[in-house]
């Protein structure tokens, strides 16, 4: 009874949230897109200030949206690295930007971000 009761409260959370059109904000960037906001500087883990215009090249740009927290980014960042390699010989620009932005504290800061880099990505 409590699992079929759960189910229907489960069911009914769903249709509130996409009834109220949560999801409608988020917008779509296509491949092949220009980026919003390309001169936009940022700071990387290595300190450095740069900007998505910066670090395009001459067959485009890679951009990764990424974090330190995200299960589905931690069972794959360790491919990062050979996809910055392959995006060199390709002549692709490469930028892996924390898309969490509602945490940039705490385990998602900068620090903890350069950390994190230092640790599992190099």
């Amino acid at each position: 009874m409590k699992l079929k009761l759960f189910f229907i409260f489960f069911a009914l959370s769903i249709s509130a949230l996409l009834g109220l059109n949560v999801f409608s904000s988020i917008d779509i960037i296509e491949i092949g897109s220009k980026a919003p906001e390309p001169n936009m500087q940022m700071r990387g883990v290595s300190g450095e200030m740069f900007s998505l215009q910066e670090l395009n090249k001459e067959n485009g740009l890679l951009v990764v949206f990424s974090c330190n927290t995200c299960p589905f980014v931690n069972a794959w960042e360790d491919r990062y690295k050979t996809i910055s390699q392959l995006c060199k010989v390709k002549n692709v620009g490469m930028a892996a930007i924390n898309s969490n932005a509602a945490r940039r504290d705490g385990v998602d800061s900068m620090d903890e971000m350069i950390k994190h880099a230092k640790e599992r990505l190099n």
